[in-house]
Parts: C-alpha cells; structure tokens; sequence
C-alpha cells in the first residue's frame, strides 16, 4: 500500500481497510450512542458531549465551539499552503510513475493508453 502509485487502487484499498466488521461494529455502536444519550439525559445534560465537557477541561459546548473557531482562524493559511505542496508532490509522484511506465514498457502501436489525471481528496478548508 505505501508503494503503489495508482491513486484508484490505493482508494479502494483505503475503503477495504476501512469497512472491516462494518455491519457487526455498526450494531454495537448504534447501541452505545443511544446509551451515552440516555445517560446524559438521565444526570441532566442536552448531549453526551455536554456531559463529558464537563468533566473535562473544557466545562461546556461554548468553550469549546469557541477555540475550534479560533483554532481554525490560525491554521487555515497554513493549511492552504500545505495542501498545494501536497497536491504538487502527489503530481510529481503521478508524473514520474507514468513516465517509468512509459520509458519501461513497449507497447505495439495499435494500442492507445489514455492516462486520466487524478487528484488526492483532501480535508475540507
């Protein structure tokens, strides 16, 4: 999975991995959700996350909707700048893969190979 270079394939394996014991895990945390909801609302709190808040450092959802904001205020240009050196090396990556690709296979004239281009899906900005 770290050396392939087909962006198709290395999506589908992610998407393989990721859907292990989809059905049996689904059940169980379905469960555990409406669980953690009843709790909270049995001890007094609008959510599970109000519940835990408190516990923790945070104290309320306030507190925390207003550092994810923050947050996100400080980190963004950074981000942006990140995810273009990113979708550049991911180029060059495909580039050069298909120019090995090319230079290393003969392949008869009356076949034609048509590379599509490909982008890596990122995080939300």
């Amino acid at each position: 999975m770290q050396k392939c270079v087909v962006p198709d394939t290395r999506r589908k394996m992610e998407i393989a991995f990721n859907s292990r014991c989809l059905k049996e895990n689904s059940e169980i945390l379905e469960k555990l959700v409406t669980l953690r909801e009843e709790h909270a609302k049995v001890l007094g709190y609008p959510t599970h996350a109000a519940f835990m808040q408190e516990i923790l450092m945070a104290k309320n959802p306030t507190t925390v909707e207003n550092f994810l904001k923050n947050l996100v205020e400080k980190v963004t240009p950074r981000w942006v700048q990140e995810k273009e050196e990113m979708l550049q090396l991911k180029k060059k990556e495909v580039n050069s893969f298909i120019m090995f690709f090319l230079l290393h296979f003969h392949f008869p004239n009356s076949i034609s190979f048509h590379f599509a281009s490909c982008s890596m899906i990122l995080f939300p900005v």
